[in-house]
């Protein structure tokens, strides 16, 4: 049986037994199949492609949240930029920018209208129809507008002027871009993970965790890096050793 007809078993079954309390139940396909359904309201046949796009949302959720772990974890710590300067200053500035772009685009993406023009988005706001009843889904709704009210001064402006389009006004500096807190940036990232597994527990039962995978490399990664330092270190010093017991002089060794 494809997906689609999946679906429309739970509906039809659903359709001919609405339970007034909700409650969690499994519904059996003509082929012996089962699946776990709520049976506290009537599942329509949107909500259930909804549905499916959940694990779509989680996915890109925890892109985001893994995201701001690599960027948390590099440059938030002060103790870092000391190995930054030594390793490729350059590098790791560009690294930064893509990283922070590519994080309030996350943000924004999820925080975009449910549709626009001639398409949907993977949006929070796409989700809304799922809540079980007018309550929840007013709570998602002050809960969206809360992070709308963050998002909106700053990094949806970051994204309409600069990431996603080149606004020449801003580009050129004759308009500056607004000033975006890290604290912002990662409240917001909080937010929509709070969100994305609060309704998933209300629709689905289940919490889903966004646990970026990343806390324990990047440390690992900057280990490598001092210890490459460190050893760079005591090969120049050692040649500058052997110059001073050459010719007494060995202030013409730095590093390159």
């Amino acid at each position: 049986m494809n997906p689609q007809a999946q679906l429309l078993v739970v509906e039809e079954a659903l359709s001919r037994a609405i339970d007034p309390n909700p409650e969690w139940t499994q519904v059996e396909s003509a082929d012996g199949q089962r699946f776990p359904v709520h049976t506290g309201r009537r599942y329509r046949y949107e909500d259930s492609m909804k549905r499916g796009n959940l694990q779509h949302l989680h996915l890109q959720t925890k892109r985001l949240c893994t995201q701001w772990s690599m960027f948390d974890e590099l440059y938030e710590q002060s103790e870092n930029y000391p190995v930054f300067e030594r390793t490729g200053e350059k590098f790791w500035g560009e690294l930064k920018a893509l990283l922070l772009d590519s994080i309030m685009l996350g943000i924004s993406r999820l925080l975009e209208s449910a549709q626009n023009r001639h398409q949907e988005n993977l949006s929070l706001r796409g989700f809304l129809d799922l809540a079980v009843d007018d309550v929840a889904r007013t709570r998602w709704e002050a809960d969206i507008e809360a992070m709308e009210k963050l998002w909106k001064p700053g990094v949806k402006v970051w994204r309409d002027k600069r990431i996603s389009h080149g606004d020449l006004e801003f580009v050129t500096g004759l308009r500056n871009l607004p000033d975006v807190p890290f604290a912002d940036i990662k409240k917001l990232v909080m937010m929509i993970a709070s969100f994305v597994s609060r309704i998933t527990l209300e629709d689905q039962g289940f919490e889903v965790g966004f646990v970026p995978p990343v806390t324990h490399w990047v440390p690992t990664v900057l280990q490598y890096l001092k210890l490459g330092i460190q050893k760079k270190d005591e090969k120049l010093n050692v040649l500058r050793s052997l110059t001073r017991a050459g010719n007494g002089s060995g202030d013409d060794i730095g590093d390159e």
